[in-house]
């Protein structure tokens, strides 16, 4: 797969499509959790990580059980810091705290709080040890960066003096090869099946219910490297994410759940 095709479906298609429908969710009447927050940050860090595997400067096999810290820092240091400096030197906090609790076990670590709808840029107080982070705002910044910092890297319209086109194809060569061993190693390891699992042509309904026809007909695509590009899909460089109404939705962390700090 080229570049340009991988970064079309996978950052512009599924990254970028999803987190925008996500920002559109609202929290349901009567509840105060539910906004997909929490999926709203882990979905914007791992494109972090992803980005910035890709953009390393050098072409070193892939490795990301020994380096997969260095993709995410390149990232962050060199383009989102670049474009937006209130992240600079936050790179490390941000996986630790944020993206390997939420991604491993749901739960930000403790001083983490996730907003929604406040529109305010990410804050940190060292003195209490908390971070704001509104996570729709925090997605459009990760957004604008790739648009302004590395799409014109592929399409040849800017240079970088650490990494070209061709290197990021090299890289993205390299991802494949190594995801396409795992993928071949653990089918082939799988145990004997129930034969309910083996027709994929005949996938039984699961029994009715109103959260499902609640959702409406429509159906999407299998997402996946193996399901060729929709002849439907629309990639458009120009965001279509909207701002939910201001609602703070603070999610209960570890350290417990306290209303954002109000800016003074």
């Amino acid at each position: 797969m080229t570049i340009d095709d991988f970064l079309k479906r996978f950052v512009e298609g599924y990254l970028f499509h999803d987190l925008e429908s996500m920002s559109k969710i609202t929290l349901p009447t009567g509840q105060n959790d539910g906004a997909a927050g929490y999926p709203m940050v882990a979905t914007t860090l791992a494109g972090v990580e992803l980005l910035g595997g890709l953009l390393m400067p050098t072409t070193d096999a892939f490795d990301p059980k020994n380096k997969s810290n260095d993709y995410f820092l390149n990232y962050w240091d060199n383009y989102l810091s670049k474009e937006y400096a209130q992240y600079t030197g936050l790179g490390r906090l941000f996986r630790q705290l944020m993206r390997n609790g939420i991604a491993h076990t749901f739960v930000a670590k403790p001083g983490i709080f996730v907003e929604k709808g406040s529109n305010r840029q990410m804050s940190i107080d060292t003195t209490r040890q908390e971070i704001y982070i509104d996570c729709n705002v925090f997605f459009k910044e990760f957004e604008d960066t790739y648009w302004k910092l590395v799409k014109p890297i592929v399409d040849g319209t800017a240079s970088s003096p650490t990494t070209t086109k061709v290197n990021i194809q090299t890289r993205l060569d390299d991802v494949s090869r190594v995801y396409s061993v795992d993928s071949t190693r653990l089918f082939g390891a799988i145990p004997t099946l129930h034969a309910s699992t083996i027709n994929t042509g005949k996938r039984a309904q699961v029994p009715a219910s109103s959260f499902f026809s609640s959702l409406g007909t429509r159906a999407s695509g299998a997402s996946g490297s193996a399901m060729p590009v929709p002849t439907t899909t629309i990639v458009n460089s120009n965001s279509t994410a909207t701002i939910p109404p201001s609602v703070t939705v603070p999610f209960t962390t570890i350290s417990g759940t306290l209303p954002p700090k109000t800016k003074k």
